[in-house]
């Protein structure tokens, strides 16, 4: 008797942790949907009606909404790591671009919406849980360098110091947020013709 009511308590309790990590996943899936277009981040009631569940869920689960930016920011980290694609040097510099921009597109496009919530949060002066999304911000900055820094690693060698810093810095810059963003809602420019003139940007700096 006694290991049946156990059995039962920890099926219970099972059954508490994986309805609990499903809503999660509903919270965070939906405010990916909430800010792909968005401007302002959402509040806690449009998070709510998005993903089905109530508004008390949201902050049981979050604390707050910059909490919950905050696990959509580890979020896209973890999938930046887990989805990692090397791009080996010996192919040629058009081969190397081609899967570069393919690549950073795709981060980018993940991840741009993410970075204007933040820098949103940050011009509105809500600091007290912004910095351990800055802190995942800033590492996806770090790989992102480090991923152009290997590429054209062929076309940084053998240069100066001071020429190999700015080179770096202009393509860090032309594969930026800033510039993707400047792509899509400013000149309104779909993925794939983004990545296109990223692709040449890029291209012009390297030749």
């Amino acid at each position: 008797m006694a290991g049946a009511v156990s059995a039962e308590i920890l099926s219970d309790r099972d059954g508490r942790i994986a309805r609990g990590l499903r809503t999660r996943e509903s919270i965070l899936l939906a405010y990916e949907f909430l800010i792909v277009q968005a401007t302002v981040p959402p509040t806690g009631a449009e998070l709510a009606e998005r993903a089905g569940v109530s508004a008390r869920s949201v902050f049981t689960h979050f604390g707050d909404m910059d909490s919950v930016l905050a696990a959509a920011a580890r979020r896209a980290f973890d999938w930046l790591v887990e989805t990692h694609v090397d791009i080996s040097l010996d192919l040629s510099l058009d081969e190397r671009l081609a899967g570069f921009s393919e690549r950073m597109a795709a981060i980018l496009e993940r991840t741009a919406p993410l970075y204007r919530m933040f820098r949103t949060v940050r011009s509105g002066g809500r600091r007290r849980s912004s910095p351990p999304v800055k802190e995942i911000l800033d590492g996806v900055g770090q790989l992102l360098r480090g991923y152009v820094e290997f590429v054209f690693e062929p076309e940084l060698e053998g240069r100066t110091a001071e020429d190999r810093q700015d080179l770096m810095e202009a393509l860090v810059v032309t594969s930026s947020w800033a510039t993707w963003e400047g792509l899509r809602l400013n000149q309104l420019l779909g993925p794939s013709r983004a990545g296109e003139i990223m692709s040449r940007m890029i291209a012009s700096l390297l030749r």
